[in-house]
């Protein structure tokens, strides 16, 4: 989840009451979304936030929809929506989250991943909503492991802050051995230890090797 620029991702829109082809509705909403830039203006570039719900009370589909100036119009009202809801954020990391919470704040990817791996201990990933877009990717395991292995680069900072927590331990142990290696393999990469990688490389195809085999025993 490593980023050189802001993104905004958009899980879930709804129109009503649609008056359009469903089809036309669509294809105009990613129109009007796609030229719009909804990066909150006080966020950090490296802080994450995930907005539960925005509402918007304009007209999309009156007979004024292809003038450029309404679109605009609407994105100075998301956004200030946007920047709202970020200045009323909770911190998982670091409070209790109100059920009613429209949105949470992680002040950088590793921060997020410690979040997830604390939820992941406890069970509660899917209680959560602000991981319903990793969920649109699969399985609760699944998304975990995918997430550590693609932002491993922050793995180090993120596995400090579950030491706090005494939670860095259980959550390792609880890992196949096979992603910890690889998670540990993509670190010392990123980091630029290649010795170090290299021997990482022949462990993780041992560790493999060997779960296979047991795998195979299991079966016969």
């Amino acid at each position: 989840m490593s980023r050189t620029s802001p993104v905004t991702t958009i899980v879930r829109a709804r129109v009503k009451p649609l008056r359009l082809d469903p089809y036309a509705a669509q294809q105009r909403l990613q129109h009007s979304l796609g030229a719009m830039t909804l990066h909150p203006t006080s966020l950090p570039s490296q802080s994450i936030v995930c907005i539960r719900h925005l509402c918007s009370t304009t007209r999309l589909w009156s007979a004024r929809m292809a003038l450029p100036q309404h679109d605009q119009d609407w994105q100075r009202q998301l956004q200030a929506q946007i920047d709202t809801c970020v200045a009323n954020a909770a911190r998982p990391a670091i409070e209790f989250v109100p059920t009613n919470a429209n949105a949470v704040m992680f002040k950088d990817e590793a921060e997020q991943l410690a979040c997830l791996a604390h939820d992941w201990l406890r069970g509660v990933v899917r209680q959560q909503w602000w991981w319903t877009f990793l969920l649109l990717r699969g399985g609760v395991d699944e998304v975990l492991h995918a997430a550590w292995l693609h932002a491993s680069a922050h793995g180090p900072a993120a596995l400090a802050q579950l030491t706090v927590h005494d939670e860095a331990v259980p959550f390792l142990n609880r890992l196949p051995n096979a992603i910890v290696l690889e998670v540990l393999l993509r670190v010392v990469t990123v980091f630029g230890l290649r010795d170090l990688a290299s021997v990482l490389s022949r462990l993780w195809v041992t560790t493999l090797s060997a779960d296979s085999l047991q795998d195979d025993l299991i079966e016969i």
